[in-house]
């Protein structure tokens, strides 16, 4: 029993820690000057650099 809780408790925090880096990554603006250095992104999706910012735009 003693073992079950001590996993509980890894997969609990990990899951925790997994969502914390992940919001925060996701959260993270890539600073540009042009649209050739924003990161590539698979369509529909499209990277421009909009007030030195890159945003990821729905293509048209």
């Amino acid at each position: 029993m003693k073992n079950m809780v001590h996993i509980l408790v890894f997969i609990y925090s990990w899951v925790i820690f997994m969502y914390l880096f992940l919001v925060v990554t996701s959260k993270t603006p890539f600073i540009c000057v042009s649209d050739k250095e924003c990161p590539t992104a698979s369509y529909p999706l499209v990277c421009k650099c909009i007030d030195n910012f890159c945003h990821v735009l729905i293509a048209e």
